[in-house]
């Protein structure tokens, strides 16, 4: 039987013996802000809408981070990397096997050529990483779904989390923007 206690657990492992288990967690946390002229103004021009998602970090990031600390040079230079935020408009629930957003859609703080991402103000603690990005939406959409990635040039490899906003979303008109705060928490044993 597992006892919980700040954040960690213990178990017993198969040979007898106590296993500590470290708790990784991640959440989203989004700010909406309208234009004065938007449909959805009426709402308010700056909405918190606080944490809109938690612990959905992906099988392919978990993967490439165990391949860094193994001291393989080419995943070790991806995770400096991770501060393009996508978002987009499927509404599909959200699951670990999920590296990329599914739907994607413009902002107009677009990198690449297609316009798809945004770069992310990047923040290390001793135990977290967070990375902040506004996006603006180029036409009327309902974000759904987000997810940081290592290049604004392909959205779709090694996602760190594609995180699902619960419904009804987040609905923007032309100008509207959303800023989004995602932070992973890697604390060590207490």
């Amino acid at each position: 039987m597992s006892e919980e206690r700040k954040g960690s657990y213990e178990r017993i492992a198969p040979d007898g013996l106590q296993e500590g288990v470290i708790e990784v967690t991640a959440e989203l946390s989004a700010k909406v802000h309208r234009l004065p002229t938007s449909l959805f103004a009426s709402e308010g021009l700056d909405v918190d809408m606080g944490v809109v998602s938690r612990m959905k970090v992906s099988t392919a990031f978990v993967a490439l981070l165990a391949k860094a600390m193994a001291g393989e040079s080419t995943e070790y230079g991806y995770l400096k990397l991770y501060k393009y935020h996508t978002w987009g408009t499927d509404s599909t629930a959200e699951a670990n096997t999920q590296h990329a957003v599914i739907a994607p859609v413009e902002c107009s703080e677009g990198l690449d050529p297609s316009g798809y991402t945004s770069i992310g103000t990047q923040v290390a603690t001793a135990t977290s990483y967070s990375s902040v990005a506004t996006m603006t939406a180029t036409g009327s959409i309902t974000v759904y779904e987000h997810c940081l990635v290592p290049y604004p040039t392909d959205i779709t490899i090694h996602g760190l989390d594609r995180s699902k906003v619960a419904s009804p979303g987040i609905a923007l008109g032309v100008g509207d923007s959303v800023t989004w705060t995602y932070t992973l928490n890697i604390p060590a044993e207490t």
